[in-house]
Order: C-alpha cells, then sequence, then structure tokens
C-alpha cells in the first residue's frame, strides 16, 4: 500500500513561493495499476517522486507498506528504494554499455553475485523480448526496444511497485501500445503494483484500475477508472476523457440538424455501462413509442474490461411522448441527459 497524507510541497523561487503540490490525499492499494494524470505543471512527476524517496514533502507523510519515508535514514530509504523500481520517458540507459549491461547495472551495484545476475539477466531479457539484443548498445535499437530494456532494469531486483513516468510519451502510437500491453502483463503475471504519471488518456484506458486527476498541485478527481470515464465531474476530466471517450456531435451535425429539423425535438446522450451495454433499448424505444429517432453518435469503449456504450439520439415528437421515453431509459437503468445541438456540450 502507498499512501499520501495531506501532502504539500513547496519551492522557494525567485519571486517568492511555488506550490507544486497542495494537501494530496491518495492511497494506491497493492496490485493496482494507478494512473495519475494531468496537464504539464500539474504536480505529477512531483508526487510521483516521492514514493522513493527523490521528493519529501514540505508537509504530510508518505507511507510505503505502512513506513513513512519521510523520516527514514539514508540506510533505510536504499531499502525501500531496493524494492521500488522506475522507469522514465528517456529510457536513461548507458550508451557505451551493451543491453545486457544497462539491465544488470543495479544488481551490480548492489554487489550480487554474477551467476545471480546473468541467471536473472536472461529471464529478463526472455520476458521482455529481447533475447537477441543482448549484446547489443542502445544506439542500435528501437525507441521500443530501448524502454524494454529500462523496463527489464527496473525489475532486475524483483521490486514489489514499478513507478512510470511519461515511460510511453516518447514513443510512437504502436510502440506505445506494446509497451501498454508489457506493463499488463507485469502487473498480472508478477503481481507488481504499478504507478503510472502521464498526459496520455489512452495510457489510462487502456491499463489503469484507477485514476487521480491533478491540476495546479491538487487532486481534483479520482476513483476507479470506469466510474470516472463513464461520468467524469470536472470539466478537465471531461475534456481529457473525450479524447478516448468522444460524447459529443460534431458542429457538421449541428448545422445539419439546425437546418433539416422541424417540429419538436430533443437531443439525448444516453450511457450504457454492464449488461445495459448489450441490450436492445433502441428496437424498445422504437417499438414502444410513436415517435420518430436518429442515431447522431455512436461509440462503445473497454474500460477495466467493462463496457461503456455512449449514444446520443435525437427523438422527435410532442413533449409529452419525449418526457415518457426518458422516463423509461432512465428506469431500464441508463443514464439519460438533454444536450443542445451547439458548440461546446
Amino acid at each position: 500500500m502507498i499512501e499520501f497524507q495531506d501532502i504539500s510541497k513547496v519551492y522557494q523561487g525567485k519571486t517568492g513561493e511555488i506550490h507544486a503540490l497542495r494537501h494530496v490525499n491518495l492511497k494506491i492499494g497493492d496490485g493496482e495499476i494507478y494512473g495519475i494524470i494531468g496537464l504539464s505543471g500539474a504536480g505529477k512527476s512531483t508526487l510521483l517522486s516521492m514514493i522513493n524517496g527523490l521528493e519529501f514533502p514540505s508537509e504530510g507523510a508518505v507511507l510505503v507498506n505502512g513506513k513513512n519515508i519521510c523520516g527514514m535514514s539514508f540506510s533505510e530509504l536504499q531499502k525501500i528504494r531496493r524494492n521500488i523500481g522506475m522507469i522514465f520517458q528517456e529510457f536513461n540507459l548507458l550508451n557505451s554499455k551493451t543491453v545486457r549491461h544497462n539491465i544488470s547495472l543495479p544488481l551490480i551495484i548492489a554487489g550480487e553475485d554474477k551467476a545471480i545476475i546473468r541467471e536473472r539477466v536472461n529471464k529478463l531479457l526472455k520476458f521482455v523480448g529481447l533475447t537477441d539484443k543482448a549484446e547489443q548498445f542502445p544506439d542500435q535499437l528501437s525507441g521500443g526496444q530501448k524502454q524494454r530494456v529500462g523496463i527489464a532494469r527496473a525489475l532486475v531486483t524483483n521490486p514489489s511497485i514499478l513507478l512510470s513516468d511519461e515511460a510511453t510519451s516518447a514513443l510512437d502510437p504502436d510502440t506505445m501500445e506494446a509497451i501498454l500491453d508489457l506493463l499488463k502483463r507485469i502487473n498480472k503475471e508478477l503481481g507488481i503494483t504499478i504507478v503510472m504519471v502521464t498526459h496520455q488518456i489512452r495510457a489510462v484506458q487502456k491499463i489503469c484500475n484507477k485514476v487521480a486527476v491533478m491540476q495546479s498541485g491538487k487532486v481534483i478527481e479520482e476513483g476507479e477508472v470506469f466510474q470516472v470515464f463513464s461520468d467524469p465531474q470536472q470539466e478537465i476530466t471531461k475534456d481529457f476523457v473525450r479524447t478516448v471517450v468522444p460524447d459529443v456531435i460534431t458542429p457538421t451535425v449541428c448545422r445539419q440538424i439546425r437546418m433539416e429539423s422541424k417540429g419538436n425535438y430533443e437531443i439525448l446522450r444516453l450511457k450504457f455501462t454492464g449488461s445495459n451495454a448489450l441490450g436492445d433499448l433502441i428496437y424498445q424505444i422504437n417499438t414502444k413509442f410513436l415517435l420518430k429517432t436518429r442515431i447522431l453518435h455512436a461509440t462503445v469503449t473497454e474500460l477495466d474490461e467493462q463496457t461503456l456504450g455512449i449514444l446520443i439520439l435525437q427523438i422527435s415528437g410532442a413533449p409529452e411522448q419525449i418526457a415518457e421515453v426518458e422516463e423509461y431509459v432512465r428506469a431500464s437503468g441508463v443514464q439519460c441527459e438533454e444536450v443542445k445541438c451547439q458548440y461546446g456540450f
């Protein structure tokens, strides 16, 4: 368990105090993949660096497996750090050393036996798919291969926690997907807790169980990924989520509706979750009610192995008929809200 208890961090700048973190409270459970997302300067990396003691809070406590690392001696902190691996955006590899040596480095520094180092490195080379690259140098590798080396190096000490600081940000989309698949495999097969700082909402969508959204040093929204993505509360969260789970109709469609639609109508956004996502609600509406429906937008997304469906529906008919449809939809366990045909909804 990782716990941030009322964490604040203040730096002294040339023009005064800089508040990097403001009263952050978070709990990250064992075995979770926890995403921390926000724009640049939100405080994400500062928060992550407190887990392994690269940064310390100005106020509050950071507990790792029940121990407050803030008051630890250097030797105690070193023991904690051996249990925490870290991967970086820029890989941080030694270009003058082979792939094997780069992965071995933490064990070499720790004075581990050479036979044990070789055995462990061989297993990790196979695990990350780089057995044939062992004697090559980083400059001979692609970006994705370099990150696999960085991941293997982070795992070589058999940590129970893995920290990822924008580890997929420098990769192309296909390579990013492959690295995310590897991180998910690490979590499932090795049982390692992963804390991922990123500004890529796709990374959170694909592999995280829980997420915290940060802005100006504060956690403004947090919870299970499915809960936050299906019903975001803060505007910045809505903006992030819409990049991977769109829930608006385009300006072109809006203009077409305004030109073509006559008489009374409403536009409804329906959100289907769980078993409702595979239901036949629209068929039932068209069967039960004497009105006209038109689908303006539809998307189905998988979040943490759960299904979220979003449908934007134009319903034309008498006001009382539309009200009956809304009541029927909500009674079916589907979230329903009216939206306006204009920019920004």
